[in-house]
């Protein structure tokens, strides 16, 4: 698994991928190629945790991939850490310039920066990817800007992958993200009710900041101490 690290105790220098990636999906690893056609830095993914919207307006943000859960999926594109950069009202309150020279150019020794076009940052979300552009060309970083990725319903998004999980439609969400969704949990003895029927079941408690599919009856697969077993 590779490594979940602060930005201080980061493998330098860097080629990364900046954005929330959350739900990894086709858009998001799109970003990410941008940074492996040229081995130019330690390839990395770079985040925000907690979540802004979270710290600025005081939203619950439930997450399709926990940090942990992310290595996982980023360790097969080619990733080799996953960097959180810890989010707070200080952070919130540096310039988009500022930002890129303290945090990514002072601590992370970025040689490449990958974002998508609809990338927003710094104080009020002042900075767009023109912004970066014209950032990193004073510092002599490259800079990769993505094109959103569409289909025939529009931009793939988290947003559209919340909505299906909200529907119940796990056909679609899978669809979106080119895996089943997944979540993980430690079993906890419930009141055996199941059991007594016929229909033993396993209660899985799960971290709260995860974000689950709607009520209802789902088949799925489960992994147990490295055995699968289809429910």
């Amino acid at each position: 698994m590779i490594p979940l690290c602060a930005p201080e105790n980061a493998k330098l220098p860097t080629a990364l991928a900046l954005g929330s990636f959350d739900g990894l999906h086709l858009g998001h690893k799109k970003v990410i190629k941008a940074i492996l056609k040229e081995p130019i830095g330690v390839p990395t993914v770079v985040s925000f945790w907690p979540h802004p919207r979270e710290v600025l307006f005081g939203e619950s943000r439930l997450r399709l991939d926990l940090p942990n859960e992310k290595t996982f999926l980023l360790e097969p594109l080619g990733i080799e850490q996953l960097v959180l950069v810890p989010f707070n009202k200080n952070l919130a309150s540096k310039s988009a310039e500022t930002f890129v020279e303290e945090v990514l150019v002072k601590t992370l020794h970025a040689k490449h920066i990958a974002v998508g076009e609809n990338f927003r940052f710094g104080r009020n979300r002042e900075g767009d990817t023109s912004t970066l552009k014209k950032i990193g060309n004073s510092l002599g970083i490259k800079i990769s800007i993505v094109p959103i990725v569409e289909d025939n319903h529009g931009r793939l998004s988290s947003s559209r992958v919340r909505k299906a999980l909200i529907d119940g439609d796990l056909k679609h969400a899978k669809y979106l993200l080119k895996r089943p969704y997944t979540f993980r949990g430690t079993v906890e003895k419930g009141r055996g009710l199941g059991k007594k029927i016929g229909w033993p079941t396993a209660n899985l408690k799960i971290d709260g900041r995860k974000f689950l599919p709607s009520l209802g009856v789902y088949a799925a697969w489960a992994s147990i101490a490295n055995k699968k077993e289809r429910f």
